[in-house]
């Protein structure tokens, strides 16, 4: 998977959650792991079922109230950390495992 870049901007109406190539690769994961359909999904986290495919498509931004939904319906907390430091759960846990000798 190729790294992501982040970009978090604060302006009037919240935060918004900029992420580079890839995080619809990142919804439509949480999303079959947890073997939903984009409908299911929907659901869950209160959106239309477009907006999901929307999101999955990179055809809509991502913020960050809907990353908190996404991971909260899904209980897939290590995706957030690994969102933000641009690499892919595996990738992650590999780089945290060297660090603590394991």
């Amino acid at each position: 998977m190729p790294s992501l870049s982040v970009r978090i901007s604060i302006k009037r109406g919240g935060i918004k959650l900029k992420i580079g190539f890839g995080y619809g690769v990142i919804v439509k994961a949480l999303r079959t792991r947890k073997g939903w359909s984009q409908e299911e999904l929907a659901q869950n986290v209160h959106m239309s079922r477009s907006a999901i495919s929307k999101l999955e498509n990179d055809q809509q931004t991502l913020d960050v109230p809907t990353l908190m939904q996404l991971i909260q319906a899904t209980n897939a907390p290590e995706v957030v950390v690994a969102i933000l430091c641009g690499m892919d759960g595996i990738t992650l846990m590999q780089q945290l495992m060297t660090l603590v000798g394991g």
